[in-house]
């Protein structure tokens, strides 16, 4: 069996097309080991060796090589690299030429994996990738979309990218999947997309508009819901509780229950500081705290008061500031116990600065009264 090293060395050499088969197929295999790829690429003469295969007029020969670059891509510490040698730009272009499904589908997962890298931005940006990937998002060849909405989802990081995607209405498109796609993984994908959108304040409008929400609850009171799904779901519910108009939505008996069993981490105790912190940001809105103090989303924050979990306690301490500006409720508060904890936050030097201030807000608040 060659190394890759001396495949490398064929490939710039070799004339036979068969050949060539051969040695790019044998490199692609290689190329996924972990334990080579941040070698094969910083030993050099992969670009000489690969990137010319992925114009061959020859298909098993640009599949292959696109197979290897997508192999290549997720070794996120060779992405720094693998940009300066402009991978980007051999990938590209392919995305509005090519016909082959698996060459298409190689450069999506490629593109999605370098997504992730905030070094690769500025050239995808350039190269106005997120454009030409979105064009797949009305394909009826199923493992395209699912590759395209997989890299689109990781383009989500970007700013940028986010802003183009809503200006560019790629939600609607997205949520068309949602309601009329069955497949479970494109479900997951157009979900993962959706989470990373309504980080935008638009989004966090628009989303709930769109009939979002009830598709939220139900996917999380699914059986054959997975983790990743329902970790989805938390996180888009997330993002919904910064909009304090979204607040009296959110605070309806169905999305109530899911809040409350994330809180209560009946399926997962990871679940537990995602649901807290959605509670938090709904006492944001002091119009909602007559409904959240007579809530079970208020017996979840006062069981956790004494919880030492930071990632936990962080949320109920900003929980607590906010219901705290309501007087009425101070007594309530109070008999809590939470005031017991309030001090040695306020001077725990380890602790964030946003908790420590959270702290002293709410006992500025309560000592007011």
């Amino acid at each position: 069996m060659s190394t890759y090293g001396e495949l490398i060395q064929a490939l710039k050499v070799l004339k036979n097309i068969k050949e060539k088969r051969h040695g790019i197929k044998s490199l692609s295999s290689l190329c996924a080991n972990r334990a080579f790829q941040l070698r094969i690429v910083q030993r050099g003469g992969w670009k000489d060796a690969i990137l010319p295969l992925i114009i061959s007029l020859d298909d098993d020969c640009r599949k292959y090589a696109a197979l290897a670059i997508a192999n290549l891509s997720t070794a996120t510490p060779a992405h720094q690299q693998l940009l300066e040698e402009e991978v980007l730009r051999h990938l590209a272009p392919i995305l509005q030429s090519e016909e082959v499904q698996e060459v298409i589908i190689y450069v999506l997962n490629a593109l999605g994996n370098f997504a992730t890298s905030e070094c690769m931005w500025p050239a995808l940006q350039e190269l106005g990738v997120v454009k030409h990937v979105a064009g797949f998002i009305n394909t009826d060849r199923e493992e395209i979309l699912i590759n395209a909405l997989f890299c689109l989802a990781n383009m989500t990081g970007d700013p940028f990218e986010r802003a183009w995607m809503m200006e560019n209405g790629t939600y609607r498109q997205v949520w068309q999947h949602m309601t009329e796609n069955r497949n479970l993984r494109v479900m997951q994908y157009a979900l993962a997309l959706l989470r990373g959108l309504a980080v935008e304040p638009e989004a966090q409008e628009i989303l709930p508009r769109l009939g979002l929400v009830p598709h939220l609850v139900g996917i999380f009171t699914s059986m054959a819901a997975t983790g990743f799904l329902k970790t989805l779901v938390l996180d888009i519910f997330l993002h919904l509780s910064f909009r304090s108009s979204n607040a009296d939505m959110m605070l309806q008996p169905n999305v109530m229950a899911v809040i409350e069993q994330a809180a209560r981490g009946d399926a997962n105790l990871e679940y537990i500081p995602v649901g807290v912190a959605i509670i938090a940001n709904l006492c944001e809105n002091i119009q909602m705290h007559d409904l959240i103090i007579s809530s079970p989303l208020y017996e979840i924050v006062q069981g956790l008061v004494q919880n030492d979990n930071t990632a936990i306690q962080v949320h109920v301490i900003r929980a607590m500031m906010h219901l705290a500006l309501s007087p009425k409720y101070h007594h309530v508060l109070l008999a809590t116990g939470v005031m017991a904890n309030v001090c040695p936050i306020a001077m725990t030097n380890r602790l964030t600065v946003e908790m420590r201030a959270n702290a002293l807000q709410m006992m500025g608040a309560v000592c007011a009264t």
